[in-house]
């Protein structure tokens, strides 16, 4: 399943493709080459396990290397999945540094995905087989009654660069200031959205990640409550799309319900209208680069479950360069499922 994300614009999925697919997310497609932003050994108690499954046609002989923050390399292993074979690599105990982040070399193309964990807590997201110089983000939280986001960002270069990630409030938010830190070549830069800035005011919004000089970078967004075990996260964007589809979308099933989250990648204002159901449920404008979140979507009743759901964004006016595509990026539907995510029993959107 996922979200399917089509507009005038690319197609981004949540799942994951066979190599050489038209997929275009960078995390939704199988590779060779794959990195993972983020790796814990004990950070606060929280630890990651590795997850990768062999789509090649042969037995995958792989190489993890692990990466310290300041890009130095703290150890590798090497290994072989069989055919259609999955492993799993638990970074407790190994040379993993407490916060990292690594790169996964293979001959046969593999599907990845990484388990943060702090026990009775449990989030995953999709590692990376493409990158890009910037990043979107739909949605981070400081002081969400109790909710906050950080964002973790790997240079994928063999040169620094200064990662600055700009900060777009969501509709009656403050503006907040631009952060700005150096990833060294291989390394990681981390940002948080609680303390200094953040205060104690709620503030919800949505992001995009520079490089300078521009780099190629992936990145993630923990969401973490500081009330409760529960987190979420989800895998950074980096491409938009004008449609999105949701699979699976409830409201009060068994305790749970989605969240689901727009964020405008375009450089205009966009017209988008939310269907469930193939009826219209919201339409509205979001400026570019800004958000709207739903939580939860509308038109939804206690014990709602349905499985379409479709954003669908339109540009008001012609960009310069002659491309009247808007993109969104979209995040929403259930955490049981392989993709970025946003299912929850809190409140707080």
């Amino acid at each position: 399943m996922a979200a399917v994300t089509k507009s005038d614009s690319a197609i981004s999925y949540a799942g994951i493709l066979p190599e050489g697919s038209l997929g275009q997310a960078g995390w939704e497609r199988a590779g060779k080459g794959v990195s993972l932003p983020l790796l814990m050994d004990n950070n606060s108690g929280w630890y990651t396990n590795i997850i990768a499954r062999n789509l090649g046609f042969a037995q995958a002989n792989y190489t993890l290397t692990y990466y310290n923050q300041n890009g130095t390399i703290a150890g590798s292993t090497s290994g072989t999945i069989p055919l259609n074979g999955t492993v799993r690599i638990n970074q407790a105990g190994s040379s993993m540094p407490t916060v990292g982040s690594s790169y996964i070399s293979s001959d046969q193309p593999l599907a990845v995905l990484v388990e943060e964990y702090k026990s009775p807590s449990y989030m995953t997201y999709n590692a990376f087989s493409g990158s890009s110089s910037t990043l979107d983000l739909p949605l981070l939280m400081a002081n969400n009654n109790g909710w906050y986001t950080g964002i973790a960002v790997r240079n994928n270069s063999s040169s620094a660069t200064t990662v600055t990630v700009t900060y777009y409030p969501a509709s009656d938010y403050p503006a907040r200031n631009p952060e700005s830190l150096t990833a060294p070549a291989g390394g990681s830069a981390t940002f948080t959205q609680i303390g200094g800035q953040w205060g104690s005011a709620q503030w919800i919004g949505s992001a995009v990640v520079s490089t300078n000089p521009p780099l190629p970078i992936v990145g993630i967004v923990n969401q973490i409550t500081t009330t409760g075990p529960p987190g979420m996260n989800y895998s950074a964007f980096l491409h938009g799309t004008p449609l999105a589809v949701l699979a699976d979308i409830r409201n009060n099933v068994n305790g749970w319900t989605s969240g689901q989250t727009i964020q405008n990648v375009g450089s205009s204002s966009a017209s988008v209208t939310l269907r469930v159901n193939g009826a219209t449920a919201w339409s509205g404008t979001i400026v570019a680069k800004s958000q709207q979140s739903f939580y939860p979507v509308p038109n939804t009743s206690s014990g709602f479950s349905v499985s379409f759901v479709q954003p669908e964004a339109k540009a008001f006016k012609r960009p310069p360069e002659g491309n009247f595509r808007t993109t969104v990026a979209v995040i929403g539907a259930p955490r049981d499922q392989f993709e970025d995510s946003d299912r929850h029993r809190h409140s707080g959107w």
